[in-house]
């Protein structure tokens, strides 16, 4: 059940719209384009994204590196408001190291922030999702 223990180290479960894989293509490319990562580029730094990219976009945008112990097994996790993206030290350090775990979870986490930037709180969802 790691989904469950991601989950629930949010403040929230979030609800968001299916997206079609055309969508996403383009929104990745246009997120690229935005965070100054050449579409030469197969492995982006991450922890730079997230550090430098992230807060020029973003000024309240906030990464927070935790100890694994406050992670209850988690990787990572993504809150929307403030948009915040939350790291295992474990996770941060793999990344930072440009290693492919640690690399993944940040780039994952980083979609769920801009992927998803009408998710609303499960609990005010609307019924069709």
């Amino acid at each position: 059940m790691r989904i469950f223990q991601e989950i629930k180290n949010m403040s929230h479960d979030y609800c968001v719209p299916p997206k079609r894989r055309t969508e996403i293509e383009i929104l990745a490319a246009a997120w690229r384009e935005a965070l100054r990562i050449p579409t030469t580029c197969q492995a982006p730094d991450m922890i730079g994204v997230l550090e430098n990219e992230m807060p020029r976009l973003f000024g309240d945008f906030a990464l927070v590196v935790k100890d694994d112990y406050q992670m209850d097994g988690a990787e990572g996790y993504t809150e929307f408001d403030p948009p915040c993206v939350v790291l295992s030290a474990t996770s941060y350090q793999s990344a930072a190291n440009f290693e492919g775990r640690g690399r993944w979870t940040a780039a994952h986490e980083l979609g769920h922030l801009v992927l998803h930037k009408s998710a609303v709180p499960l609990d005010r969802a609307p019924i069709r999702y």
